[in-house]
This record gives C-alpha cells, structure tokens and sequence, in this order.
C-alpha cells in the first residue's frame, strides 16, 4: 500500500557506493531522472499495468557506445521504500548525493 499524502520530508540518498550488475530495465513511469556528468540516473517509478513499484535506482553511462535496441543498464542501489512522483537534484558541489524530494511511496513489506 502507498500513502496518498505527499511527503513533507526531503529524502537524501547519497550514492557513494555501487553495487554494480547489467539487467534489462522494464519499462516504467511516474519516475524521476537526474543527470550526473556522463551517466543518466533513474530513481523509482512504477512497472506495467498491475502497479508494481519499483525500488531501485538504476543508471546508463552514456559516454559508452551501446546498441540503442539493448541499453547496460545498471543497478546503483535498491532504496528501503518504492518511491514514486517524486522530483531529484544534484549536488553540484560533491557529484555524490542526489535529492529525492517529494512525491509517494510504497513502504516495502516483509
């Protein structure tokens, strides 16, 4: 379940760390993106018709070639809850934390 309310919280990720794997994205929306120099960022979103939320942020280098029918995507990091219709900046400072602000969330159950 997500809550309906928008978050009045500013959620900060800093991603110093990766934990690096190529997979095949499936396609989403209501995610934000955040470019970082040469790599496009992908945070949250939701997947297909049966709203299943995504909870993982995933990123292209874009100063590799690929083959546009199959894109490296790479998973950075998998976030504690599924956020969604959110909005995210960079710190231009460090190049290291990305602002998530707003939107909804699912909370992940166990």
């Amino acid at each position: 379940m997500y809550s309906k309310d928008f978050l009045c919280m500013f959620y900060v990720k800093s991603f110093t760390s990766f934990v690096i794997c190529q997979f095949t994205s499936l396609s989403r929306y209501y995610q934000t993106i955040v470019l970082d120099g040469s790599k496009f960022y992908v945070l949250g979103g939701i997947y297909g018709t049966n709203f299943a939320y995504a909870n993982e942020v995933i990123y292209i280098d874009l100063s590799k070639k690929f083959e546009i029918s199959a894109p490296p995507w790479n998973v950075a990091v998998a976030t504690p809850d599924k956020e969604f219709l959110a909005t995210s900046c960079l710190n231009s400072v460090n190049g290291s934390t990305i602002f998530l602000i707003g939107g909804l969330a699912s909370v992940l159950q166990d």
